[in-house]
């Protein structure tokens, strides 16, 4: 479609030059050519506004190349920690790597895979069986943004609650920045509270002690 504008606008850029010269070397009043050459000018911006949309819409409507493999690295890191692959994980982090999660230390969050890797034992040891699935995934440039579902069961201790056996589903939003193939930064926000919920740490709404019939 882009391209059929394009074309459409370099014939009529052509014909408006052929009408330009007509209109100067005609013997018409002075007036009345530089009427007719201020109509043609604005023919002029008009064709070069078309041809520039056709080229934004062309260059917006396909990915790029690196913005597609910016993807691919996050799918990879997910599919590293669905099959507890360490080696494969810190393959697609960066030496400089750092994480920002809520509640964590320090101004910057979590710096390195060793600090990543405390964070997350915890959800490993109390659900052995934890799965995430990407839903949603966009990228910009650097950044990728992800909709990521977990499912597992509730096998070890978790935030002081023994297990319980129940298999939970709950879900987070993160982002990540992208460089040369590696992850440099990643933000992430987990649904805690719908978890802890599932688990019989806090009260679902509808369900608290003030909630029930007495």
């Amino acid at each position: 479609m882009a391209s059929i504008k394009r074309k459409m606008a370099w014939k009529l850029g052509k014909a408006e030059g052929k009408l330009v010269r007509h209109a100067l070397s005609s013997k018409e009043p002075r007036s009345a050519r530089y009427l007719k050459y201020g109509f043609f000018a604005l023919v002029g911006l008009a064709i070069g506004i078309l041809i520039s949309r056709s080229g934004r819409e062309d260059s917006s409507s396909v990915p790029s190349s690196s913005e597609e493999e910016n993807k691919g690295v996050i799918r990879r890191w997910i599919e590293a920690y669905n099959q507890r692959d360490l080696a494969a994980e810190a393959d697609v982090l960066a030496p400089d790597f750092v994480a920002h999660v809520p509640g964590a230390p320090g101004p910057l969050g979590l710096e390195g895979l060793e600090a990543w890797r405390q964070f997350t034992a915890p959800f490993t040891e109390a659900f052995p069986d934890l799965r995430l699935t990407v839903e949603d995934i966009a990228t910009e440039r650097d950044k990728v943004a992800a909709r990521v579902a977990f499912h597992g069961t509730h096998r070890g201790a978790f935030q002081g609650i023994p297990p319980t056996g129940k298999e939970v589903a709950f879900s987070s939003m993160e982002f990540n920045r992208v460089v040369d193939g590696k992850v440099e930064e990643h933000w992430v926000e987990l649904d805690l509270l719908g978890l802890m919920q599932q688990l019989g740490a806090i009260p679902e709404p509808g369900h608290s002690e003030e909630a029930s019939p007495t």
